[in-house]
């Protein structure tokens, strides 16, 4: 009934009145939130442990999706290819482009770890979904057959550039 006739005040306030003294009674009862910049109640031994048994996991899952990647790109390049070496040729220099890209990335990388070690893996995931994206579009067929090398090599600097953000700040953690 309050909130049938929009254009009715003393209804409406007593809506917000409502709504305001249930907010009020539910931040009594809540625990106050931890802030993203307030040190961590865990033990430094432990927050490393939950950091490396995190890496391990998300490795993990992501070793698997990428032997397949890789995998699925020369199978492509096999397609092609007019035989075998040149579509092993061809998967072995993507190969070679990614670990370029995460050579010639680290620096920035590390440059990235002022603004927290958070957002610099928030940025590694964001990356490393992009990589899996473009590559899934690609065999799709969104970029057409003429343009599918031109996005596998975005998958592999993408891919590339993941490696370099991700693995800066386990570096930093363990050696510090």
């Amino acid at each position: 009934t309050l909130l049938l006739n929009p254009f009715n005040g003393s209804a409406s306030h007593r809506f917000c009145a409502h709504y305001l003294k249930i907010t009020k009674r539910r931040k009594s009862n809540m625990m106050r939130s931890l802030s993203l910049r307030e040190p961590s109640l865990a033990s430094p031994l432990r927050s490393l442990r939950a950091l490396s048994i995190h890496r391990f996991l998300f490795r993990f899952a992501l070793a698997g999706a990428n032997i397949f990647a890789w995998i699925f790109i020369f199978q492509y390049f096999y397609l092609v290819e007019p035989d075998i070496a040149h579509g092993l040729a061809r998967t072995a220099l993507l190969y070679a482009l990614s670990q370029t890209v995460t050579c010639l990335a680290t620096p920035y990388a590390a440059r990235e770890l002022r603004s927290g070690a958070r957002r610099t893996l928030v940025l590694a995931t964001i990356v490393a979904a992009a990589s899996f994206v473009i590559l899934g579009a690609t065999f799709g067929g969104l970029w057409g057959g003429g343009n599918a090398p031109v996005a596998l090599a975005a998958f592999a600097c993408a891919l590339g550039f993941y490696r370099a953000l991700y693995w800066i700040p386990y570096e930093i953690e363990v050696r510090a």
